[in-house]
């Protein structure tokens, strides 16, 4: 009997995660910057 696996995400690949974590810097950088410019 197959059980899908629930909980755990299906891994990414190395440089899938690498990306994703890259977008999550920029678009971070850019609130950074955001909240830079209107103080």
């Amino acid at each position: 009997m197959f059980v899908s696996p629930r909980w755990n995400r299906a891994k990414l690949s190395l440089a899938q995660r690498k990306d994703r974590v890259a977008q999550k810097k920029a678009s971070f950088l850019r609130a950074q910057e955001q909240e830079a410019a209107d103080s």
